[in-house]
């Protein structure tokens, strides 16, 4: 690693696990509270700097951690479609019963 050069050191921390950079700031995938799609992110203790592609994480993370960044970027996408699935199947049925009260009615 170069001298000066920002990389992955461990992963630890909080719920998802961060990957903990040579710098003490942590690489983590997190929402910014607005419902927008999760993003990577460089957060320290003042919070967070900014968000950053996938690709940029990967760099970041150095080639030791980038599989975590891949794995983890991997399961959040799952985790989406998990969710649409289920919101999916609610609007599905709230269609439904529209359809039953308007027959009843």
């Amino acid at each position: 690693m170069e001298a000066g050069t920002i990389q992955g050191v461990s992963v630890g921390g909080r719920e998802p696990k961060a990957l903990l950079l040579n710098d003490g700031t942590r690489l983590a995938l997190e929402e910014d509270g607005s419902g927008a799609q999760p993003r990577w992110m460089r957060v320290g203790d003042d919070g967070a700097d900014g968000s950053m592609s996938v690709a940029e994480a990967v760099s970041l993370a150095g080639e030791e951690h980038a599989d975590y960044v891949r794995v983890r970027t991997r399961s959040e996408a799952a985790w989406l479609r998990v969710v649409a699935e289920w919101f999916e199947q609610q609007a599905d049925e709230l269609e439904q019963s529209l359809g039953a009260a308007n027959r009843a009615g």
